[in-house]
């Protein structure tokens, strides 16, 4: 079964870049059609223009504008004997983003054993990236 979670009024929060990628970023808000997909579909997806870009799918587990909570949200998992993430940092228009990552991940079936034992520790908000 799958959940949606409300805010508002609203089914779906998109960022501002997703916003402006579907052109609603003018008026704030649009229709939308949510459609389910197999769970391992991202992967795939991922895994495809990964390759193509010579890149490798991971796991984001969390990103934050601080090192300290990335690192805060490292030892969390790492206290619970889970593999150790990695910290990536990538900045934007002099914005720093401390990226949470385990990976390279090698199968949907992996990403979604992660996300079962990520879950246990109350980690539930993590996405498929390259």
């Amino acid at each position: 079964m799958t959940e949606v979670h409300l805010s508002g009024n609203r089914e779906l929060d998109l960022s501002y870049a997703a916003a402006k990628n579907l052109d609603m970023h003018q008026d704030g808000t649009g229709a939308v059609k949510l459609k389910q997909y197999h769970p391992a579909r991202p992967y795939l997806i991922c895994k495809k223009i990964a390759a193509s870009q010579d890149q490798e799918v991971y796991l984001q587990i969390g990103s934050f504008g601080s090192a300290k909570k990335a690192m805060q949200l490292k030892d969390k998992i790492a206290a619970n004997n889970l593999p150790e993430p990695d910290i990536r940092s990538s900045t934007y228009k002099k914005s720093t983003l401390y990226k949470v990552q385990m990976g390279p991940i090698d199968s949907s079936a992996t990403a979604n054993q992660l996300n079962d034992e990520l879950a246990k520790i109350g980690i539930t908000d993590t996405q498929i990236c390259y």
